[in-house]
């Protein structure tokens, strides 16, 4: 019953969160009305699934909504999706200084690796046409 209750929450969020994701064209736009969306989703389809599969009870309902709105606010706290995200621009930017980074940081062992596959090719080559060595 949880299991169905996450399965159809979260597909309902994202159908919902959609039009906000697609108008602000972030990845992660941010904003209460965003936040709120994705955090009462799957609590309240908690409600409908609990009172439908456990007996029409307010009981059930009750406790499958605490039973996945507890966890969900932890989650919502963690990720502070009222937060907007990075845009694009943002994220080439910091993917562009990490791979310079990158790049830099192991240029010396990309240039002795790049030497000793030279001096591989070169070896093979000669043991091949041992004629053509360089006296």
């Amino acid at each position: 019953m949880i299991i169905a209750t996450y399965v159809v929450g979260e597909v309902l969020s994202a159908i919902f969160e959609r039009p906000f994701v697609v108008n602000t064209g972030l990845p992660s736009p941010g904003g209460w009305s965003y936040a709120l969306v994705g955090w009462w989703t799957t609590p309240v389809v908690g409600i409908i699934v609990g009172w439908l599969w456990l007996g029409h009870s307010a009981a059930a309902a009750l406790a499958t909504f605490t039973a996945v709105a507890i966890p969900g606010t932890v989650e919502a706290m963690l990720s502070s999706p009222w937060q907007p995200g990075e845009t694009r621009q943002e994220t080439r930017e910091r993917y562009g200084k990490f791979k310079a980074m990158t790049k830099e940081t192991f240029a010396d062992d990309a240039d002795e690796i790049k030497r000793r596959a030279r001096e591989k090719t070169k070896e093979s080559y000669y043991k091949t046409h041992p004629d053509e060595r360089p006296k």
